[in-house]
Protein backbone atom coordinates (compact mmCIF):
# COMPACT_ATOMS: atom_id res chain seq x y z
CA UNK A 1 0.00 0.00 0.00
CA UNK A 2 1.25 3.16 -1.20
CA UNK A 3 0.82 6.68 0.52
CA UNK A 4 0.22 9.42 -1.99
CA UNK A 5 0.23 13.20 -0.91
CA UNK A 6 -2.76 15.26 -2.05
CA UNK A 7 -4.16 18.40 -2.21
CA UNK A 8 -6.98 18.76 0.98
CA UNK A 9 -10.51 17.98 -0.73
CA UNK A 10 -12.51 21.33 -1.65
CA UNK A 11 -15.30 21.65 -0.34
CA UNK A 12 -14.37 20.59 3.25
CA UNK A 13 -14.67 21.69 6.63
CA UNK A 14 -10.96 21.88 7.23
CA UNK A 15 -10.26 23.89 4.31
CA UNK A 16 -12.88 27.02 6.22
CA UNK A 17 -11.94 26.27 9.75
CA UNK A 18 -9.03 28.69 9.94
CA UNK A 19 -9.06 32.23 8.96
CA UNK A 20 -5.70 32.24 8.20
CA UNK A 21 -3.38 28.75 6.97
CA UNK A 22 0.49 28.97 7.84
CA UNK A 23 0.77 25.09 6.86
CA UNK A 24 -1.08 22.29 5.42
CA UNK A 25 -0.78 18.93 4.28
CA UNK A 26 -2.31 15.52 3.19
CA UNK A 27 -1.83 11.95 2.83
CA UNK A 28 -3.92 9.51 1.75
CA UNK A 29 -3.77 5.58 1.51
CA UNK A 30 -6.46 3.33 -0.52
CA UNK A 31 -7.30 -0.06 0.40
CA UNK A 32 -8.16 -2.83 -1.90
CA UNK A 33 -11.21 -3.55 -0.55
CA UNK A 34 -14.58 -1.52 0.23
CA UNK A 35 -14.89 -1.20 3.70
CA UNK A 36 -17.91 0.87 5.66
CA UNK A 37 -16.43 2.14 9.06
CA UNK A 38 -17.63 5.33 11.02
CA UNK A 39 -15.49 7.65 11.25
CA UNK A 40 -15.59 7.71 14.55
CA UNK A 41 -14.16 4.44 14.68
CA UNK A 42 -12.04 4.99 11.86
CA UNK A 43 -10.24 7.93 14.10
CA UNK A 44 -9.65 5.56 16.57
CA UNK A 45 -8.14 3.09 14.76
CA UNK A 46 -5.40 5.95 13.48
CA UNK A 47 -4.90 6.60 17.02
CA UNK A 48 -4.44 3.09 17.95
CA UNK A 49 -1.96 2.92 15.16
CA UNK A 50 0.64 5.00 16.57
CA UNK A 51 4.51 3.17 16.78
CA UNK A 52 5.38 2.43 20.58
CA UNK A 53 8.49 4.89 20.14
CA UNK A 54 6.31 8.07 19.88
CA UNK A 55 4.95 7.57 23.03
CA UNK A 56 8.00 8.80 24.37
CA UNK A 57 8.55 11.17 22.11
CA UNK A 58 5.46 13.11 23.09
CA UNK A 59 5.93 12.13 26.96
CA UNK A 60 9.01 14.55 25.98
CA UNK A 61 7.00 16.61 24.02
CA UNK A 62 4.80 17.59 27.09
CA UNK A 63 7.80 18.25 29.80
CA UNK A 64 9.67 20.58 27.40
CA UNK A 65 5.69 22.35 26.01
CA UNK A 66 5.02 22.22 29.94
CA UNK A 67 7.56 24.93 30.65
CA UNK A 68 6.43 27.53 28.05
CA UNK A 69 2.02 26.97 29.64
CA UNK A 70 0.89 25.12 26.57
CA UNK A 71 -1.00 22.55 26.71
CA UNK A 72 -0.35 19.00 27.35
CA UNK A 73 -2.22 15.79 26.28
CA UNK A 74 -2.90 12.95 28.62
CA UNK A 75 0.96 11.25 29.24
CA UNK A 76 -1.54 8.51 30.70
CA UNK A 77 -2.47 5.87 27.71
CA UNK A 78 -5.01 3.62 29.71
CA UNK A 79 -7.37 7.20 30.33
CA UNK A 80 -6.59 8.24 26.43
CA UNK A 81 -7.68 3.98 25.59
CA UNK A 82 -11.00 4.32 27.65
CA UNK A 83 -12.28 7.58 26.21
CA UNK A 84 -11.71 6.43 22.75
CA UNK A 85 -13.47 3.17 23.17
CA UNK A 86 -16.57 5.18 23.64
CA UNK A 87 -15.32 8.28 20.96
CA UNK A 88 -18.18 9.02 19.33
CA UNK A 89 -17.20 12.18 17.04
CA UNK A 90 -19.43 14.63 18.12
CA UNK A 91 -18.78 18.32 17.80
CA UNK A 92 -16.98 19.18 21.32
CA UNK A 93 -16.49 15.73 22.38
CA UNK A 94 -11.90 15.76 23.77
CA UNK A 95 -9.32 13.70 23.90
CA UNK A 96 -6.03 13.97 24.80
CA UNK A 97 -5.15 17.10 22.74
CA UNK A 98 -7.63 16.97 20.22
CA UNK A 99 -11.57 18.46 20.41
CA UNK A 100 -14.02 17.42 17.93
CA UNK A 101 -14.77 20.28 15.95
CA UNK A 102 -16.96 19.24 13.27
CA UNK A 103 -18.24 16.16 11.24
CA UNK A 104 -19.93 15.51 7.67
CA UNK A 105 -20.86 11.61 6.27
CA UNK A 106 -17.34 11.91 5.00
CA UNK A 107 -15.45 13.59 6.94
CA UNK A 108 -14.17 14.09 10.83
CA UNK A 109 -12.35 17.37 12.33
CA UNK A 110 -10.56 17.41 15.10
CA UNK A 111 -7.94 19.77 16.39
CA UNK A 112 -6.82 22.36 19.05
CA UNK A 113 -6.48 25.59 19.87
CA UNK A 114 -3.70 27.15 22.03
CA UNK A 115 -1.92 30.46 22.64
CA UNK A 116 1.07 29.62 20.37
CA UNK A 117 -0.67 27.77 17.31
CA UNK A 118 -4.39 26.70 16.49
CA UNK A 119 -4.79 23.24 14.49
CA UNK A 120 -7.18 20.99 12.83
CA UNK A 121 -6.58 17.34 11.51
CA UNK A 122 -9.68 15.72 9.13
CA UNK A 123 -9.67 12.51 8.39
CA UNK A 124 -11.54 11.73 5.06
CA UNK A 125 -13.23 8.31 4.16
CA UNK A 126 -14.62 7.81 0.40
CA UNK A 127 -15.31 4.82 -1.18
CA UNK A 128 -15.99 3.62 -4.95
CA UNK A 129 -15.68 0.25 -7.22
CA UNK A 130 -14.43 -1.85 -4.58
CA UNK A 131 -11.95 0.41 -2.74
CA UNK A 132 -11.64 2.45 -0.25
CA UNK A 133 -9.72 5.61 -0.01
CA UNK A 134 -8.48 7.45 3.73
CA UNK A 135 -7.63 10.70 3.92
CA UNK A 136 -5.48 12.70 6.71
CA UNK A 137 -5.12 16.11 6.00
CA UNK A 138 -3.67 18.64 8.35
CA UNK A 139 -4.17 22.58 8.63
CA UNK A 140 -1.93 24.94 10.92
CA UNK A 141 -2.46 28.64 11.69
CA UNK A 142 0.39 30.47 14.07
CA UNK A 143 -0.76 32.83 16.71
CA UNK A 144 2.86 34.33 17.53
CA UNK A 145 6.82 33.63 17.31
CA UNK A 146 6.20 30.55 19.66
CA UNK A 147 3.99 28.89 17.66
CA UNK A 148 6.83 29.49 14.54
CA UNK A 149 9.60 27.75 16.42
CA UNK A 150 7.52 24.97 18.13
CA UNK A 151 6.68 23.90 14.78
CA UNK A 152 9.96 24.14 13.16
CA UNK A 153 10.88 20.69 14.84
CA UNK A 154 6.61 19.46 15.05
CA UNK A 155 6.64 19.37 11.48
CA UNK A 156 9.54 17.07 10.71
CA UNK A 157 8.16 14.45 13.44
CA UNK A 158 4.48 15.42 11.50
CA UNK A 159 5.69 14.68 8.57
CA UNK A 160 6.93 10.95 9.44
CA UNK A 161 4.33 9.88 11.27
CA UNK A 162 1.08 10.65 9.78
CA UNK A 163 2.01 8.31 6.77
CA UNK A 164 3.37 5.73 8.93
CA UNK A 165 0.17 5.91 10.90
CA UNK A 166 -2.09 5.64 7.85
CA UNK A 167 -0.11 2.74 6.46
CA UNK A 168 -0.02 0.84 9.83
CA UNK A 169 -3.98 1.51 9.93
CA UNK A 170 -4.45 0.18 6.89
CA UNK A 171 -2.23 -2.72 7.55
CA UNK A 172 -4.73 -3.52 10.55
CA UNK A 173 -7.43 -2.89 8.32
CA UNK A 174 -6.66 -4.89 5.56
CA UNK A 175 -5.56 -7.95 7.43
CA UNK A 176 -7.60 -8.18 10.22
CA UNK A 177 -10.95 -7.20 7.61
CA UNK A 178 -12.37 -5.74 10.54
CA UNK A 179 -16.01 -4.61 10.54
CA UNK A 180 -18.10 -2.43 12.19
CA UNK A 181 -21.85 -1.42 12.21
CA UNK A 182 -22.71 1.87 12.05
CA UNK A 183 -23.60 3.83 15.63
Amino acid sequence: MKIIKKKIPDPSLINSSLDRINYEDSFAIELESELYIPLEKLLVEFFHSIPSWFHALFWLRNRIVSVFGLKTGSDKRSETENFMENYKGQPGESFSLFKTFGRTESELMVGEDDKHLDFRMSLFRTGSNGSTQIEVATVVRFNNWLGKAYFVPVKFFHRLIVPIMLKNMANSLSLNQKSYSAS
